[in-house]
């Protein structure tokens, strides 16, 4: 055994001799191959990376667009609703036109007395927040603003029960009847049974109050077909409970049989004589919303992140900022024209010739409200291009990516034709109030999309 050890010992000995690592220069190479191919796929990862997000803010910002857009094409559908195109000259409310009890701003306030369909500004947004203005200077646009009347809460009218001067607040006490099933739905639950007093409360509130501790609007309707508003109470518009029906409360005395000549108005028992419905104003505007939460990390653009807002009007004709609802974000562009009835008062249908394309220039002159809407003027003509006039409305709103990922700017696309919107669509958006030069990645793309909504409300009148 002990002869034959050496022997095999020898034989491994020589096979383990065999047997060796990489060399330096070996392991050296393959580390290098190794960090080109690391280097690469880094170099890759980065560039889907950064375009991933890219394409991120652009779909963000077109998704938001869309839905905007959606629900704007709703409050424009619904100007005029249950309310009326313009309250200076409408044959159905109550009195002569031009007599005092008509809604004359002197009589009822600013608020009331300016209501309409449409009470379009003329660069509204532009010209009333300083951050907007800046902005909308470096890229060459001035953003509009508009206001809308109608029923945006509901969408019945509810017969009344009773009217009742003196009321809580001072004015008239109007009485829901309990019989109309437009009221049951407001008060009553699916099963037929009854909501408590303070459930039917919070409905009713909803309804007539979008905005508490404010004033709002309602229009009531007789049976001669005559229609009235009135304003109701700021603190406590509506009372519910101890076996009557809902009572709405207004600030205002509404129009009796005596005080408009027997034509219209309203006198002691109301049932199946009279409805009221909610009238509110909404407007739509752009403006900057400074936000810790939602404001870019990066704050070199957050002064370059303005909304698209939609804000409650008090009957005062106050915008109530607190209630701003934030429709889209990082908004860019709000423009709007009209398709409006040229022909005369009393002349037959309108032929296509009659409906014209008007941009704000060709409405009379650089007095915003008033040259749309014909308030404070000493006539109220019904041939003027005023609200009532409006057939549809043309708009376009633009949404931007939330951050600059472009170097270079891109002209406008211009479409030829007589539509007052082409020409603002829109491709970058400079976020530097300082301005941006070429090759500097200060550029957001921006999504444009426009539309055009029939006033199937306005077509009544005139």
């Amino acid at each position: 055994m002990s002869a034959r050890t050496p022997l095999f010992s020898k034989r491994f000995g020589k096979r383990r001799s065999r047997v060796r690592g990489f060399t330096l220069v070996e392991l050296l190479v393959a580390t290098v191959a190794g960090l080109v191919v690391a280097m690469a796929v880094v170099g890759l990862s980065k560039i889907a990376n950064d375009t991933f997000h890219e394409e991120l803010r652009s779909s963000t910002a077109e998704l938001a667009l869309r839905g905007a857009s959606d629900r704007l094409r709703l409050d424009l559908a619904r100007a005029s609703y249950m309310g009326t195109p313009n309250g200076l000259i409408d044959p159905l409310i109550v009195g002569a036109i031009g007599a005092p009890d008509r809604l004359g701003p002197g009589v009822y306030g600013a608020g009331l007395g300016q209501l309409a369909g449409i009470s379009f500004r003329n660069e509204g947004s532009y010209a009333d927040d300083n951050k907007v203005r800046t902005l909308s200077d470096v890229n060459n646009i001035r953003p509009d603003s508009i206001r809308l009347g109608g029923n945006f809460t509901s969408g019945d009218e509810y017969i009344v029960q009773s009217v009742r001067d003196g009321g809580a607040c001072g004015g008239s006490d109007i009485t829901l009847s309990l019989d109309s099933p437009a009221s049951l739905r407001l008060v009553g639950l699916p099963d037929g049974t009854m909501k408590s007093a303070g459930d039917a409360l919070v409905t009713l509130r909803e309804t007539f109050q979008p905005v508490p501790n404010a004033s709002f609007l309602v229009r009531l309707v007789d049976d001669s077909g005559k229609m009235q508003f009135g304003v109701t109470c700021a603190a406590d518009p509506v009372t519910y409970g101890g076996g009557g029906g809902p009572v709405l409360h207004l600030a205002t005395p509404l129009k009796t049989g005596a005080n408009v000549g027997g034509i219209g108005g309203v006198s002691g028992l109301g049932v199946g004589r009279y409805t009221v419905n909610p009238v509110q104003i909404v407007e739509w505007r752009l403006a900057r919303v400074p936000s810790a939460i939602l404001d870019p990390y990066d704050t070199r653009y957050s002064d370059g992140k303005f909304d698209l807002l939609r804000t409650w009007v008090d009957a005062s004709g106050v915008a109530l900022v607190a209630s701003a609802q934030l429709v889209a974000e990082y908004a860019s562009d709000l423009q709007f024209s009209f398709v409006a009835d040229t022909r005369p008062v009393g002349t037959p249908i309108p032929t296509k010739d009659d409906l014209k394309i008007l941009a704000f220039s060709d409405l009379g002159g650089a007095n915003t409200v008033a040259t749309l809407n014909k308030y404070g003027t000493a006539t109220a003509d019904p041939n003027a291009p005023g609200p009532q006039r409006i057939r549809s409305i043309r708009f376009l709103l633009a949404t931007r990516a939330a951050l600059p990922d472009r170097e270079q700017p891109l002209d406008p696309v211009v479409i030829a034709g007589n539509d007052p919107l082409a020409g603002h669509y829109m491709l970058r958006y400079c976020v530097r109030a300082a301005g941006c030069a070429a090759g500097d990645a200060g550029y957001a793309r921006v999504r444009s999309v426009t539309g055009e909504v029939t006033l199937l409300n306005q077509s009544r009148l005139f």
